[in-house]
């Protein structure tokens, strides 16, 4: 399935910067991470920003 292709591609890249406005742009990549079962990388990363 393309959303299974899609998780693979984005799960265990980098996240970048999570400080201010640019946590918004992280939180898509750690959903991904999340998804493909990295909940504790992608849980820790959403806590630094809110």
């Amino acid at each position: 399935m393309r959303s299974q292709q899609a998780i693979r591609k984005f799960a265990g890249s980098n996240y970048g910067s999570t400080a201010f406005e640019n946590g918004k742009r992280s939180d898509p990549r750690a959903m991904m991470d999340f998804l493909a079962g990295n909940q504790k990388k992608a849980i820790a990363s959403s806590l630094l920003h809110y």
